[in-house]
């Protein structure tokens, strides 16, 4: 049975537009499923990418194989039909991972589940068990997943990028470092070294990591297309937080000439720019992008950029698309799946001035992630709803891991210093 990674490659985490599986229920929203009123009720149109997986898996499966249909856990499988079980998941992750649809995660677990019980599990189930689970934030879980591929292949280049992205997602720090450290004898330097960066760019080594992401990129001849991308992201993250905005946008643009479709790149991109006002900038951005392309953190950014603008038809153009992210959530709720704690705290705060409810889910979002955009988030919305305590919560921390960012410093301290002023003059 082969188990080799070879070929696979698991994008960097923190580029994924991740769907929570927390739940943040409205009172009185959701307590019952949605029940179609007939068959011929359309519930969702799913997309062509889902489509095409299933007839890609149907036409793929070993014509004796009953890998497809309904099998008891503890049911014998050959070899071939354990091996058409590997294939068919990582097709659908493959797919899961360029598209971002949850349904292609959905149907990666559903294919991992039918591995049957008492039959050793091979490192890539497990490596894809991990990435579907660190795609559901059950950060805990797919690090257990990740430690056993590691106890099956130590030297699994795979399991180690992504027991690095988790650790550094949810600042495990320490581990990071592990990772990282191990990364240097599995992968290409340029890697490597870019793994080192990002866990020093957000532990008080931000100046130095910038600077050697930058001579890095100067090696133009050793570097690949994925070098590029990923190295001008990690750089772009850096410069945005250091409030080097122009060279901020050198990378975030020549990230996106490698890869024009990277959401995480385009989302971080029309966030440095509304920040700096450049409001039409951030419309011609996303306005580009295909709608079937564009994310919910990607629709609330440009009905934020529209509602900045003077014209009548772009502050039209915001309340119609405000709506409809607005219904989207509505939806969420009524399947029963957890809406997406960080986008829907940006949206409560940024285009429907509900400073309680994007508290809450800015809290809900960082307890379980505490990258540098989750903890402004936080800090944007503790302001908002007067939480000093909060707020000074958020500063402790920031100062024990050696957080640099100066529109979260400038943030706490304006805020810090007006509610003090507030307390003196009482």
């Amino acid at each position: 049975m082969n188990s080799s990674l070879s070929g696979l490659h698991f994008p960097y985490i923190k580029r994924f537009t991740i769907l929570l599986a927390l739940t943040l229920v409205t009172p009185g929203v959701g307590a019952q499923p949605y029940i179609p009123s007939g068959a011929n009720t359309v519930v969702e149109t799913l997309p062509e990418s889902i489509i095409a997986l299933s007839r890609k898996l149907r036409s793929e499966a070993p014509a004796h194989s009953t890998v497809g249909t309904e099998r008891r856990a503890t049911e014998s499988l050959s070899e071939v039909e354990l091996v058409a079980i590997q294939q068919q998941a990582l097709a659908a992750y493959r797919v899961a991972a360029e598209t971002g649809e949850p349904r292609a995660y959905g149907h990666t677990l559903a294919l991992l589940e039918r591995w049957p019980e008492g039959r050793p599990r091979p490192a890539l189930i497990h490596v894809l068990s991990a990435a579907v689970l660190q795609h559901n934030h059950e950060f805990p879980e797919a690090l257990a997943e990740l430690i056993s591929a590691l106890a099956i292949e130590p030297n699994s280049a795979q399991a180690h990028l992504m027991r690095a992205q988790i650790s550094l997602v949810t600042a495990d720090y320490d581990t990071a470092r592990e990772s990282c450290l191990a990364l240097r004898t599995l992968i290409r330097y340029p890697l490597a070294m870019n793994c080192q960066a990002q866990l020093d760019g957000v532990t008080g080594r931000a100046e130095q990591a910038l600077a050697q992401v930058n001579d890095m990129l100067q090696r133009k001849g050793e570097l690949s297309p994925q070098d590029h991308l990923e190295l001008n992201i990690t750089a772009a993250g850096i410069a945005h937080r250091l409030g080097r905005v122009a060279d901020a946008e050198r990378h975030y643009v020549a990230a996106l000439q490698v890869s024009p479709a990277s959401g995480y790149t385009l989302v971080n991109y029309a966030a440095l720019l509304i920040e700096n006002r450049r409001f039409d900038d951030v419309v011609s951005l996303l306005d580009s992008l295909d709608e079937g392309a564009m994310s919910t953190e990607m629709q609330i950014l440009l009905a934020e950029a529209l509602s900045a603008r003077q014209d009548m038809h772009s502050r039209d153009r915001a309340q119609a698309l405000t709506l409809a992210i607005q219904e989207s959530f509505d939806a969420a709720v009524a399947r029963g799946e957890g809406l997406p704690t960080k986008e829907f705290s940006r949206f409560a705060l940024t285009l429907q001035q509900r400073p309680a409810e994007a508290l809450a889910a800015a809290l809900k979002n960082w307890a379980l992630q505490k990258e540098p955009s989750d903890t402004l988030l936080l800090a944007q919305a503790a302001r908002s709803a007067g939480d000093v305590e909060q707020l000074t919560e958020i500063l402790r921390w920031a100062q024990l891991h050696g957080t640099q960012d100066v529109r979260l410093s400038t943030l706490l301290s304006a805020a810090l210093a007006d509610a003090n002023a507030d307390q003196g003059g009482a």
